[in-house]
């Protein structure tokens, strides 16, 4: 192949930005694993939800499913500032991993059961054992994380095996393979779906990019990433 070719983006791949703001408009990408997550975990009207890791990802899987009339939703990460976005955006409860256990609060916080669906986005093996043990039985994790190494700490004799639990890997993760629901739903119907969304002023992520830097601050950027990762979330560069 040409190596020319890899810089071309299809016709088929743009949209009209129209009234989307430019900044909700670079959602559209992590949008659509998230998108995934919700849909193939069979998240519905009703349920109990908890979203592992907020970075983009899991920050728009929250917004999504307060927006699929979840019943309960929870969400956790280490840092402050992607929790408090969480709450603002739906969920009820944040939690920090660092201080509280996870899995003990999905249950205490549900009466007991824990949740219907655990979706874990961190791509961290302690992360996904917390989901495990935070479902209830015959519920479902989606893993939606990109791990790797050895499984350490991933339990799958205790919850894992005693509820009955399905695990789903979504689709969205970039390597070819068709949705779940093929051929009634596929890549161009998903980010038509997200775009349209988007559109309405149903699909928003107020404040989920930043920083915004000019390009001479990229550096700075990456810094605060190594430094600072609580003034991070998305970051984008202006031209």
């Amino acid at each position: 192949m040409d190596i020319r070719e890899t810089n071309v983006c299809r016709e088929d791949g743009l949209w009209e930005l129209g009234d989307i703001d430019p900044e909700l408009a670079l959602c559209i990408e992590p949008a659509y694993v998230s998108f995934h997550c919700i849909r193939e975990s069979n998240v519905r009207y009703g349920d109990s939800v908890l979203v592992i890791g907020l970075g983009a990802l899991g920050l728009l899987a929250v917004r999504m499913a307060a927006q699929s009339g979840v019943d309960r939703l929870f969400a956790a990460d280490p840092l402050p500032s992607r929790r408090r976005w969480a709450l603002a955006n739906g969920a009820e409860a944040a939690f920090d991993p660092t201080e509280v256990d996870v899995g003990l609060e999905a249950h205490r916080l549900t009466g007991g059961p824990g949740v219907d669906v655990a979706i874990e986005l961190s791509g961290a093996y302690p992360a996904l054992n917390a989901a495990l043990r935070s479902v209830r039985v015959g519920g479902a994790v989606c893993s939606a994380g990109f791990y790797q190494g050895e499984a350490h700490g991933v339990w799958l004799g205790r919850e894992w095996h005693h509820n009955r639990l399905t695990m789903v890997v979504p689709h969205g993760c970039g390597w070819g393979h068709p949705p779940r629901d093929y051929p009634l739903w596929d890549e161009r119907r998903a980010e038509d779906a997200i775009v349209s969304l988007m559109r309405q002023g149903k699909l928003t992520a107020p404040g989920l990019i930043t920083p915004v830097v000019p390009l001479d601050e990229g550096p700075e950027v990456f810094r605060m990433i190594r430094e600072e990762p609580d003034r991070v979330i998305k970051y984008a560069v202006r031209f």
